[in-house]
Order: structure tokens, then sequence, then C-alpha cells
């Protein structure tokens, strides 16, 4: 059996995102069946969110190299420029900005692989340009790699790249799935993308999920809540993925409805938004919430919001926190256009209720019908636990 295992990974804890929280369990998970661990990831990292009560597991070794993010050359800790960078390493970067520590990042896994008699890689994205710095050692060693897609690495609308980009992000992508050992996505939707693009290749893609660990919802911690009110809680990132405009709405349409929001808000406008709606007293900001205290708030709460907006591309987004919500027993409120996997979910796991953006009568009448009910009924199939065993099988 393998056991040296090096995971590259840009966003690892500190950072408190769900990105980096995929790595940081996948390590931990990896770490509890006897594996000798080491972490390759970037050091000073540019971000709005950081949670330092996330523990790394003892005996991994992490090695953080130098960031060349790009946003270290705006001010502020990075709320409203990812509209910004967004659009210029569509048109400038194959994949992503990331892509100029390519140079660094090759190097140290390669001294890595040397040093430690590495067995397998396991490259983990976003970003995507970490693949790159692997797909070269990874053949020239001869050594086992998983590459680990949370999104897609092109067909993705939700990053419009120009032709010339586009054309290398392709040819890239084809280099990394020929190369690759087996390919793992979170999301069902990328997977069946994957497997029509590469039929030839079906069978390197493999569905392994997000998920939520079991202990972190074992303690019964509560956080108080106004009385004679139906709770909503929505513990995630606003960003443009986001819709916050319809919940708002119904708010200010229903005096019983409270929302309480836990994160960041990368657009800057949701304190727009509620003066405009005169929400001041309607929604309780909590501002960024270390892991522990977000889960204290799902199990508070009498119902959990996830909101996609109403944009081409959002149908592959699940939302990691999705599935916390399972493992909170909480029925879930999606908000969000027809056929996502978000509401594939809930409606398979019957979780909860699936409303359109901006219809508010049906939200408010979705809430009603929510509260008071149980949410999943058997979040045991999505622990990280479960969704990891699936590694295990291309380890050996």
């Amino acid at each position: 059996m393998s056991k040296n295992i090096l995971i590259v990974s840009y966003y690892f804890p500190p950072l408190g995102f769900s990105g980096a929280l995929r790595g940081y369990y996948l390590v931990s998970f990896l770490a509890k069946r006897g594996y000798k661990v080491t972490v390759i990831t970037a050091g000073g990292v540019k971000y709005i969110a950081f949670d330092d009560s996330l523990e790394i597991p003892e005996g991994i070794r992490v090695v953080r190299l130098q960031s060349y993010d790009p946003q270290h050359y705006f001010s502020g800790r990075g709320k409203g420029q990812s509209g910004i960078l967004r659009k210029v390493n569509a048109q400038i970067f194959p994949f992503d900005n990331k892509i100029v520590l390519f140079p660094a990042l090759k190097r140290a896994i390669e001294r890595v692989v040397k040093e430690n008699r590495i067995d397998t890689i396991i490259s983990t994205s976003p970003p995507p340009s970490v693949h790159l710095s692997c797909m070269g050692i990874a053949g020239k060693y001869g050594i086992r790699w998983i590459v680990d897609l949370r999104d897609a690495l092109t067909d993705n609308q939700l990053k419009r790249s120009n032709g010339i980009v586009s054309f290398f992000e392709n040819k890239a992508e084809n280099k990394i799935v020929a190369n690759a050992s087996i390919v793992t996505v979170a999301t069902e939707n990328i997977m069946v993308k994957l497997k029509e693009k590469y039929p030839h290749l079906k069978d390197k893609f493999v569905l392994v999920r997000n998920g939520f660990s079991e202990t972190d919802f074992q303690k019964k911690d509560r956080i108080k809540m106004p009385r004679g009110k139906i709770n909503i809680a929505y513990i995630s990132r606003i960003s443009h993925l986001t819709d916050m405009e319809s919940i708002l709405k119904v708010l200010k349409e229903n005096d019983d409805f409270v929302l309480h929001f836990a994160g960041v808000d990368a657009t800057g406008t949701l304190n727009n938004m509620i003066k405009k709606y005169e929400l001041s007293e309607k929604v309780i900001r909590y501002g960024y919430l270390p892991h522990k205290d977000a889960v204290n708030l799902m199990k508070s709460a009498d119902i959990l919001l996830v909101t996609l907006a109403n944009i081409d591309g959002i149908e592959d987004v699940t939302t990691a926190k999705l599935y916390e919500y399972f493992g909170a027993g909480k029925p879930i409120l999606l908000i969000a256009p027809e056929g996502t996997e978000a509401e594939k979910l809930i409606n398979k796991e019957k979780a909860g209720e699936c409303v359109r953006n901006g219809v508010t009568g049906a939200i408010g009448e979705a809430i009603r019908k929510l509260y008071g009910k149980k949410g999943c009924v058997n979040p045991q199939k999505y622990t990280w636990e479960h969704s990891f065993e699936s590694f295990l099988d291309y380890m050996e």
C-alpha cells in the first residue's frame, strides 16, 4: 500500500473557506488512515477570511511557498477586488493568475518527491494551475497522480476566457486528463461533462463529493435566537454567484422572518441592500466566524439558506456548505434557477424546498412550510470520511 503522499493545494488553512477545507479534511482523513502526508501550499495568501481554529493534524509536514498572487498589489484585504481580477484573469492567464507560482511550485514538488520517496501526488484545485506543476514530475518519476477538481478546468461558463486563452486552457486540460492516473470531481454535473468530452477516458473520472465532519456536529453549543421569529441562517460568502436580494425582499414582506448572516461580503453590496429595504433589525450580521462557531449557528437556526444567482453556468455549482447543512439536520431553503446540482441533491434527500430567484411569494410560502421540519434524513453518506474512501481505492 502507498504510504508517502504529497498533497499540492494552493489554498489551505488558516484560510477559512470551502476550497481550503476540502484539502484540510483530506489531509486529516489520510493521516488517520496511517499515511505519511506532506502538503505544499502557498504562504501569505491575501484573502478575506482566516480561521486559526483549524489545527493541522500532528505529524503532517506543511511546506508554504511565497505567494505571487496579483491581489497583493491591491489595497485592503480583498473585498471588492474579485470582479476586477476575474475579468483580468480571463483575458490574460491560462486557467488563473496563480500560474505565476509555477516555477517555484514545480521545484518544491520535485524536491519533496526526491527527499520523501513519494508514492502518490494529489493535486487539488482551485486554482487549476496547480495541476500543471505536478504533471511533468509525476511522469518523470513514475508516480501515481490524482487530479482533484472542485470546479471545472474548462467549459466553465463562470469564467469567460478569450479565444487565445481558451485554446491554451483546453490544450492543457487534454494533457492533464491524459496523464492523470485518476480525476476526482466534486460535482456530478462536471463529471458528466468530462465523460462526454473524453469518452475514451471516461473510466478515469470519479465522483468524490464535498462533505462534513460528524465530530463537528456532536457538540451541543447553541446560539440564542430571537423568540417568536422564524430564524433563517446563511453561512457562506456573498459573491457574484449568490443572490441576496431575493431573500431580503422576502424579509421586507414578512415581519416574523429574521436572517442571520455569517461570512464575508466579497461584493460589498449587502449593507447597501439592507439600507435600501430598511432591514437593519431583521438581519443579524456576525462577520466571519471560526468553523466551530459557524457550525453552532447552523444547529441553532430554524432554516438554512442556500442562494445562487440566476447566471449562466450556475448549474455546476453545488456549494460546499450544502453538505454541512445536511450534517446540521435542519431544513434547507434553496433560492436558485432550475436544474442546479444543489436542487437535485436537496430533492433527492427530501432535505428542503427549492424556489426560483425573485419569486417572493413562493419563497415566503416555502419558509413557512419548512418551519419546524427536519432536514436531511440520511446525512451519513455525505461525510468527508464516506466521500474520501474513494481515494483509498486508487492509492494501492
